[in-house]
């Protein structure tokens, strides 16, 4: 493995193999899991938008998209640490 490879595993990188959702190779199934395959979906949604929003958007769009992707995540955040 080079050192490039090596980097991309220990960051989840295109060459870790692991997305969320899913399971590592003989990890039995567990009550986590059952939720991830919708937010799965909801987050390569986001991404599809966002993709779009930077090929066709103005910058206030990607301004506001910009302060809407940090609320989000300071309120997951927040959700977590309940």
């Amino acid at each position: 493995m080079t050192d490039q490879t090596e980097h991309r595993h220990e960051h989840g990188g295109e060459h870790s193999g692991m997305r969320i959702g899913t399971k590592a190779p003989g990890e039995a199934p567990g009550p986590r899991g059952d939720h991830m395959g919708p937010l799965r979906d909801a987050l390569i949604q986001l991404n599809s938008a966002t993709k779009q929003l930077a090929h066709a958007g103005t910058p206030e769009q990607a301004a506001e998209t910009l302060e809407i992707l940090t609320e989000a995540r300071k309120r997951i955040y927040n959700m977590l640490a309940r």
